[in-house]
């Protein structure tokens, strides 16, 4: 078994303006000992908006196996671009970013990442 700890955070990723980062990382149990050990464990992808539903924020976590380019667009019911959550290059690692809401329609959403070049989808309702 492999377990792990986020330094004074409860178990949570902290948020950095619109970025979550691992500040320090704590492995134990049989835990790599190196990025690349660890970059086997973690596989890229977009997981269940936070909460979900929601009216005004949510969180979106997501995962990066190796690093490179990472875009977090939100789409409309109908497919159309509503808004860039995020474009960035980041490193091996397990994130969250904020998805500001106020101000869209009612309605279903989807959040889209493209993490180096693979595309993960996770439906979004706004109320």
């Amino acid at each position: 078994d492999i377990s792990f700890a986020v330094g004074g955070s409860g178990g949570t990723l902290p948020i950095v303006g619109s970025n979550a980062f691992i500040d320090d990382l704590t492995l134990s149990g049989g835990a790599p000992t190196s990025l690349t050990e660890l970059e086997g464990i973690i596989q890229s992808g977009l997981g269940a908006a936070q909460p979900n539903p929601a009216s005004s924020l949510c969180l979106l976590p997501f995962s990066v196996k190796e690093k490179g380019p990472v875009e977090i667009i939100l789409y409309d019911g109908q497919g159309r671009l509503v808004k860039r959550i995020l474009s960035e290059e980041l490193g091996t690692g397990r994130y969250k970013v904020e998805c500001e809401l106020s101000g869209l329609s009612s309605g279903l959403y989807v959040a889209q990442a493209c993490i180096n070049g693979i595309k993960y989808s996770s439906k979004l309702i706004v109320e």
